[in-house]
């Protein structure tokens, strides 16, 4: 039995068309009995929509449990913030399961090896950064380039 879907929101989720058929399969879970948790690790494109704004955030994390529909958990997340772990529901009487967010990605980033992959040179994507978030962007990416120069593209 399908308890809880989670959705890792990617660009053809948030876009033009894929923006819509995402909107269309998410009304149909959200009037099932299944746990939605979405993720929303992109900053452009189309957000979810809600009665009310949540706090402005560069990403998100959205709980939509069944038995408390319509109201929607939201965790809010900024550049600079470590990932949240969450909940994913579970069937009654088992407890949520903890989902560390920050643990999963960096698993992945190291089993994939993107920083071989990924030219932290390069300006990130729109929308643009904050004057803040960019200067402690460029730390990083200069901190980074410090502590492992063979990693980053030749000049």
């Amino acid at each position: 039995r399908l308890v809880t879907v989670i959705e890792i929101l990617s660009p053809v989720n948030k876009l033009r068309d894929g923006a819509i058929e995402y909107a269309e399969k998410r009304l149909a879970l959200l009037g099932t009995s299944v746990h939605l948790l979405e993720i929303d690790l992109l900053r452009r494109g189309q957000r979810l929509l809600f009665e009310s704004d949540p706090p402005p955030a560069d990403y998100y994390v959205y709980l939509s449990r069944f038995t408390n529909r319509p109201y929607t958990d939201v965790w809010p997340i900024r550049l600079r913030d470590r990932l949240p772990t969450v909940p994913v529901p579970l069937l009654p009487p088992d407890p949520d399961v903890l989902l560390d967010l920050q643990r999963a990605v960096d698993a992945c980033y190291d089993l994939v090896h993107y920083e071989r992959l990924l030219d932290y040179t390069v300006p990130p994507p729109p929308p643009p950064l904050s004057e803040a978030d960019a200067t402690w962007l460029a730390e990083k990416v200069a901190n980074y380039a410090i502590a492992n120069p063979a990693l980053l593209p030749e000049e």
